[in-house]
């Protein structure tokens, strides 16, 4: 547990890039001239495992001296970003895009506006699978979504993934119940845990999830599955969103597997990004050597490369009605992937 938790903070304290939401001043141009392009790229901030899965990704591009850097812009919601990259505006070049975010975005339902349009994001590759992980404090008896009656849980801070997420889920899953919604950052979810501000919290993200981890460190937590027919149900207006499981031991005292559901995690641009860049980038993650020292860096890497090997992502970038970034579709045909209908 504790070498868990130093390697999180070790991992955060080297970032050679890393900035909380603001973005650079360096456009992004071509790969491959004498000094790198530096590209920001928006997140969750510390505490989510999309900060993991983006500040390792910086921190081998800058051990390798390569031709394209990432700045990462922490606490910068994927909803904010999409509208920046949406008007091509300063701040961030790439961003988390979760499938929920995503959907509500195409569709526009809450929290953008019905006269929002995103018709120039563009997907260069998969960041992950991200399962919705419920934890809840052991005290609190809290052992299924039900018992979250009357108790406080967080999603994050307001506008992102989880927190949309739960906004919708709770009254169409369990309208019968009433949760107090406690706005946060998951950098502040473990010690909100331990001073009993809150009784749990849900999150989207590959296990281990450094707050979960964290969490683990200072108070005793349940694991809480999503049951089969609350799935089935949300299913139907949800096609985005998939049964995932975590397997037992991805977590220390979590002795049997949690079954749940989730999306793909992307990592979205828009039609702004030079087509070097993005092909540059994803031939790095395509490259087997790059991809071991990613999940060797963080265990949590692993899922994003199953999502590619069985094809839940590019399913999913159909299934969403979104298209490649004609750099990172290049890439992909080079190494051999189907990608028709979505370049």
């Amino acid at each position: 547990m504790k070498k868990k938790v130093v390697a999180i903070l070790l991992l955060v304290l080297i970032l050679p890039a890393f900035v909380f939401a603001g973005g650079g001043k360096e456009s992004a141009g071509a790969a491959g001239s004498s000094s790198p392009v530096t590209i920001t790229v928006g997140t969750s901030g510390p505490g989510s495992v999309a900060f993991t899965w983006v500040s390792t990704l910086s921190t081998l591009l800058e051990q390798e001296k390569a031709d394209v850097r990432i700045r990462v812009a922490g606490d910068m919601p994927d909803v904010e970003a999409f509208r920046i990259m949406e008007k091509a505006a300063a701040g961030v070049d790439a961003s988390l895009g979760t499938g929920t975010t995503l959907a509500r975005a195409l569709s526009a339902k809450e929290p953008f506006k019905p006269d929002e349009t995103f018709k120039n994001l563009r997907v260069l590759f998969p960041l992950g699978l991200s399962p919705v992980q419920t934890v809840a404090r052991q005290d609190s008896g809290i052992t299924k979504f039900s018992d979250f009656n009357g108790k406080r849980i967080s999603g994050g801070a307001v506008g992102s993934g989880p927190d949309t997420f739960m906004r919708e889920f709770f009254p169409k899953m369990y309208p019968n119940i009433k949760v107090e919604i406690v706005p946060m950052a998951f950098s502040g979810v473990s010690s909100a845990m331990q001073d009993k501000k809150i009784d749990g919290y849900l999150t989207f993200g590959s296990a281990p999830y450094p707050a979960i981890v964290e969490t683990q460190s200072l108070v005793k937590i349940n694991f809480i599955d999503i049951e089969d027919d609350v799935r089935t149900r949300w299913f139907k207006e949800h096609p985005e969103h998939h049964t995932m499981k975590i397997a037992a031991g991805s977590y220390e005292t979590q002795t049997k597997e949690i079954v749940s559901l989730g999306h793909v995690a992307h990592l979205v641009t828009n039609t702004n990004l030079s087509e070097q860049v993005a092909y540059y980038l994803t031939k790095r993650i395509l490259d087997p050597k790059f991809k071991e020292s990613l999940i060797k860096a963080t265990a949590a890497w692993a899922a994003a490369f199953e999502g590619l090997e069985n094809n839940t992502f590019f399913d999913d970038v159909k299934g969403l009605g979104l298209r490649l970034h004609p750099g990172a579709a290049r890439a992909y045909e080079e190494a051999g992937y189907d990608v028709s209908g979505i370049k």
